[in-house]
C-alpha cells in the first residue's frame, strides 16, 4: 500500500474498503473517514451549526515541544475564535514567530505559554469543562528543546562553541527540565523547577526534598483530561477527538498542518537516521529545530545520553505510557486501529505502532496502572455537548 503525507491530511493512493464494524468506509483522507463516521452516528451528514458549534470556555494544558501550537489550533476552534490559526500575541517571541494578530483566543485557558494558575488546576478538576493537552516521546521532546530556545534549554546550549554532550548532560541533570508533561498535568507551571516529581510520593531519595507530586497525583490529572494529542500520529489523534466529541461536525480546520515533522529523532549509531540536510549554518538561540548547528549537535546526542534522560524523565515515561494505552484502546475499541489510514500513520512511529497493535498490550498496561487509576478517568470518553 502506497501513501503519502499532503498538509495536515495523510491519503491513500488507492482507496481501500475498510470494515469498521458498522459499515464499511472507502475513505482516502482523516476527513473523510472523519465525516463518514459523524453521519453513521447520527444517520445524516453534518449540519451548518453543529459545524459552527464553539464552546463557552475550555483549557488546553499546553506541553512544549509536543505539538503544542499545533493543538491550539484545535483548541481555537473549539472556542470559535477567528481567524483560524495558532494560539499567540502578535510578533510573538521572539518577534516573527506569531503570523497574525488576532491570534488570542478568551475562550481557552492556557491558550498561550506553558504555565498553569489555580484558575487552570480548578478546570482541570471539573468535569463540566472540556479540558485537552498534548504529549510526545519523552526524550524526543527533550531532546527537541535542546535545540530551541529559552526557556526550553538550558543557557549553554545557546553558545556557539557548545560543548553539545556536557550541555546536554547538564540539562538532564537539572530538575526544572525533568518530568514537563507530568508536572503540567498535576497542575504546576512546565519549567517550575520547585516542583519535585517522583514514581512514589515516600520516597526521599538522597535527601533532596519531599516529592510535591508523584505518579498517582498525575495519572489523576491525566484523567482529568478529556483528550489528548499524540504529536507522532496527529491525525489519528484528531479522529479521537470526533469519537470524543460524538456530535461534533469534522471541518478541514480541526486538522492543521504541522509546522514540522515530529519524528523520532536520530542519534549517533542510528542506522536509519535520515542524511543531514544541506541549510545555511545558524548560530547563537533559534526557535527552529533545522540548520547546520541542530544537524552537528543532533550526532551527539548519544544511545547513551538518550537512556539517562528517559531515566531522569521516568514519571514523564509512566505517564506516556499510560496515555498511549489509553489512545490504543480507544483506537480499538472505535474500529479505527486498523483502518488504513491509521495503520499507515501508526507505521511511521514504530513504539506506538508496536504497543497498538499487540493486542494485550494495552489491557495489560492499563491493568497495572489500575491501582493508581481514579475510578472515573475521562480521559477519550465521550463528552456530552453542553
Amino acid at each position: 500500500m502506497r501513501w503519502c503525507c499532503f498538509p495536515g491530511l495523510l491519503v491513500i493512493a488507492a482507496s481501500q474498503a475498510f470494515d469498521a464494524g458498522e459499515q464499511e468506509s472507502t475513505a482516502s483522507t482523516f476527513l473523510e473517514l472523519a465525516r463518514e463516521r459523524f453521519e453513521a452516528r447520527n444517520g445524516r451528514p453534518a449540519t451548518f451549526e453543529e459545524n459552527a458549534f464553539a464552546f463557552d470556555g475550555l483549557q488546553l494544558i499546553r506541553v512544549p515541544k509536543a505539538g503544542s501550537s499545533e493543538a491550539s489550533v484545535i483548541a481555537r476552534r473549539l472556542g470559535g475564535c477567528v481567524p483560524r490559526g495558532p494560539c499567540c500575541r502578535f510578533p510573538g517571541d521572539p518577534p516573527g514567530s506569531c503570523p497574525l494578530e488576532g491570534l488570542m483566543c478568551p475562550m481557552v485557558t492556557g491558550c498561550t505559554s506553558h504555565r498553569m494558575d489555580p484558575t487552570t488546576t480548578a478546570m482541570l478538576e471539573d468535569p463540566s469543562v472540556f479540558s485537552m493537552a498534548n504529549i510526545r516521546g519523552v526524550v524526543d521532546r527533550m531532546v527537541s528543546g535542546f535545540f530551541y530556545t529559552d526557556p526550553h534549554s538550558p543557557p549553554c546550549a545557546w553558545k556557539d562553541d557548545v560543548d553539545y554532550e556536557a550541555c546536554f548532560q547538564k540539562m538532564i541533570t537539572t530538575r526544572k527540565f525533568q518530568n514537563i508533561a507530568a508536572r503540567m498535568v498535576s497542575g504546576h507551571d512546565a519549567y517550575k523547577g520547585g516542583i519535585r516529581l517522583c514514581m512514589d510520593k515516600d520516597q526521599d531519595e538522597g535527601g533532596e526534598g519531599v516529592c510535591v507530586e508523584d505518579l498517582e497525583s498525575v495519572i489523576r490529572g491525566a484523567c482529568n483530561l478529556n483528550f489528548v494529542t499524540m504529536c507522532e500520529t496527529w491525525d489519528s489523534s484528531v479522529l479521537l477527538l470526533f469519537e470524543t466529541l460524538p456530535w461534533l461536525g469534522p471541518t478541514a480546520d480541526f486538522f492543521p498542518a504541522p509546522k514540522r515533522q515530529h519524528r523520532q529523532l536520530p542519534s549517533i549509531g542510528d542506522a536509519d537516521a535520515p542524511a543531514p540536510l544541506e541549510v545555511p549554518a545558524a548560530s547563537g538561540r533559534s526557535r527552529q529545530n533545522t540548520g547546520a548547528k541542530h544537524e552537528e549537535g543532533i550526532k551527539h546526542i548519544t544511545p547513551e545520553l538518550r537512556e539517562a534522560a528517559s531515566s531522569a524523565n521516568a514519571v514523564d515515561e509512566a505517564l506516556h505510557e499510560f496515555i498511549s494505552a489509553k489512545f490504543c484502546e480507544r483506537l480499538r475499541e472505535t474500529g479505527l486501529l486498523h483502518h488504513p489510514l491509521v495503520s499507515a500513520q501508526l507505521a511511521t512511529y514504530e513504539p506506538l505502532d508496536h504497543r497498538c497493535n499487540d493486542e494485550t498490550w494495552a489491557k495489560e498496561t492499563l491493568e497495572r496502572f489500575a491501582p493508581i487509576t481514579p475510578q472515573e478517568c475521562r480521559l477519550y470518553e465521550p463528552f456530552d455537548k453542553p
